[in-house]
């Protein structure tokens, strides 16, 4: 027998439809990449969706937005979703988020990170989160970080392990894990993305847009953990929320090789930035020797080209497989020495690197 927030739920999307049959929608365009027939990871990123089930309006702009993700021209390989995916981490609030990701049939891999507001609940939250991801995943989801690749590419979620007001809370098994993943990849030439849902403690503006807003007490440790890897040459690309920005804001910055990306609020309108739209955040576009971060409207199916970002990489072509039956030679383990050329951090768009 089905519960009654199911029905709910299904009497809901009902009177959403009719209301599309008779006062009409718009048919999203979708997008292109810059360059289609090169480019080799197609990605999506968005942040603070805060769905609520009794917030109508913005489970509509996430499905609008989602639709313009979903009509890209070229498919896209990576959907991220850098938590607080729900307002207040309740099972309705996550079925009804994931049942929204679920209508996207063209998107390869769907990532998504736990926010604050996703633990508010703490054990029946992350109960709900685990159930559902796992439900769109297809297999067991066990903990609030994991790693996948696609198409070459490794991406890293990282996630709070405990009910916190505002900040994360990373156990030493989480952060040794992360480290141990790390190691395995020495000598990729590939960037590396990591999406957690707070920043760094002293990144991205955060002591003047909100200084509660920061990753907190495991902050100094994970990038400790991360600098080891960039100071040796590996390019990582952090992605947090949280701090809901606006695009103009802080954007794109580094350190070395260490690049931070601060994803501006999908759902709640922006405190602050040059534009401060809902249904806002970032087209990430890997190409050999760069990636491309474009700001996006995903609902009014806007660029905002100011605000694209390139990030040169080290990364190379690799060779056709030989076809005589010669064995390859197995590429070389060791760290890559060569360090792409990067600026001290800047809020401009403009080419970093």
């Amino acid at each position: 027998m089905e519960s009654f927030m199911q029905l709910l739920e299904k009497l809901i999307a009902v009177i959403m439809s009719f209301f599309a049959t008779f006062f009409g929608t718009t048919t999203p365009a979708g997008y292109s990449p810059l360059d289609s027939a090169n480019i080799k990871l197609n990605a999506a990123v968005i942040s603070d969706t805060h769905i609520d089930s009794s917030v109508y309006d913005r489970t509509s702009l996430l499905r609008k937005g989602l639709a313009d993700i979903d009509a890209c021209t070229v498919p896209v390989d990576v959907l991220a979703v850098v938590g607080d995916c729900t307002e207040g981490g309740k099972p309705d609030q996550f079925r009804v988020f994931f049942n929204q990701l679920s209508a996207c049939d063209r998107v390869k891999l769907t990532l998504v990170s736990v926010g604050n507001h996703d633990s508010w609940q703490e054990n029946t939250g992350f109960q709900s989160f685990f159930e559902q991801y796992g439900k769109l995943l297809g297999k067991a989801v066990t903990t609030t970080y994991r790693h996948e690749t696609v198409n070459g590419y490794h991406f890293f979620t990282l996630g709070t392990e405990a009910k916190l007001q505002d900040e994360a809370y990373l156990s030493q098994t989480q952060l040794d894990w992360f480290d141990a993943e790390l190691s395995g990849l020495t000598g990729t030439d590939k960037p590396i993305f990591v999406m957690l849902h707070q920043p760094f403690n002293g990144t991205n503006r955060v002591n003047e847009a909100w200084a509660l807003g920061k990753l907190g007490e495991q902050s100094d440790a994970l990038m400790a953990i991360t600098k080891k890897y960039t100071d040796r040459g590996m390019l990582i690309v952090f992605f947090s929320g949280h701090l809901h920005s606006g695009l103009g804001y802080s954007g794109v910055t580094n350190d070395g090789n260490l690049y931070f990306v601060d994803c501006p609020s999908y759902g709640k309108d922006p405190a602050r930035g040059d534009i401060i739209e809902t249904g806002t955040g970032y087209v990430l576009e890997a190409y050999i020797g760069r990636i491309v971060i474009r700001a996006r409207n995903f609902v009014s199916g806007i660029f905002y080209d100011n605000y694209t970002y390139t990030i040169r990489t080290n990364e190379q072509n690799v060779p056709e497989e030989p076809t005589t039956g010669e064995i390859p030679t197995e590429p070389s383990t060791e760290p890559s020495t060569e360090e792409p050329t990067t600026v001290p951090m800047t809020t401009l768009p403009a080419e970093i690197g």
